[in-house]
């Protein structure tokens, strides 16, 4: 079993996924470019938002376990997407077309964190990034004035490149990618085949998948 940065996952545990195919969209579909600010404290538990008409999750990505969000997104590439919920997390206000908003405490470079600078460095030294949205803006920011219009693929330059410096950007929370719920999974424990059924009576109460899994 391929252990994530967070761990593996626990049995009794309930975990909100979004699945991986070969028929599916690449993980940059669902960056958000450039990142939403968000002005929170580190949470535990996932928050509702309501957004048209749905309610989605906010989900956040704890620095102690992903570094920076290149290893959040290259980890979610390989892996798909599994977070645990609560076993009591209302999970009945979910319908398919609920997703995970990720947020990370280092999502972006800080206002004053001069990003412009940044740029100008991974240039003059020639250190390969790009647009992973493809947004033409973004493939010479270091032109734009503004910090709104900030390219979510420098991350991974100053994840790889600025490690061994003796300081590191100075960063924002942010909300980086919206990942699709594509089903609910319940690991079963030990001589317990099944899903309890509060469970699963609050899951038939939406249309997403539940599934009963062993691990």
């Amino acid at each position: 079993m391929n252990e994530r940065g967070c761990g593996t996952r626990k049995a009794g545990g309930l975990y909100l996924c979004s699945g991986m195919s070969p028929d599916g969209m690449p993980v940059e579909h669902f960056l958000i470019d450039p990142v939403v600010p968000l002005d929170t404290k580190p949470f535990r538990a996932p928050q509702f938002v309501e957004k048209d008409g749905l309610t989605h999750v906010l989900v956040w990505i704890g620095k102690e376990f992903y570094p920076s969000v290149p290893a959040y997104i290259e980890e979610a590439r390989h892996m798909g997407i599994s977070r645990r919920i609560p076993r009591n997390f209302p999970i009945e206000k979910l319908s398919a077309g609920s997703v995970m908003m990720m947020v990370h405490l280092h999502a972006r470079v800080a206002e004053n964190g001069h990003y412009g600078s940044y740029v100008d460095i991974c240039e003059s030294n020639v250190i390969d990034w790009y647009c992973p949205k493809g947004k033409a803006l973004h493939r010479r920011p270091g032109k734009v004035d503004s910090d709104t219009e900030q390219c979510i693929g420098l991350l991974w330059p100053l994840a790889k490149e600025f490690m061994d410096m003796r300081y590191e950007p100075q960063y924002a929370t942010g909300i980086f990618a919206a990942f699709p719920i594509t089903n609910i999974d319940y690991v079963q424990e030990p001589g317990k085949p099944g899903v309890p059924k509060d469970i699963a009576d609050r899951a038939a109460r939406t249309d997403l998948q539940l599934n009963a899994v062993e691990e």
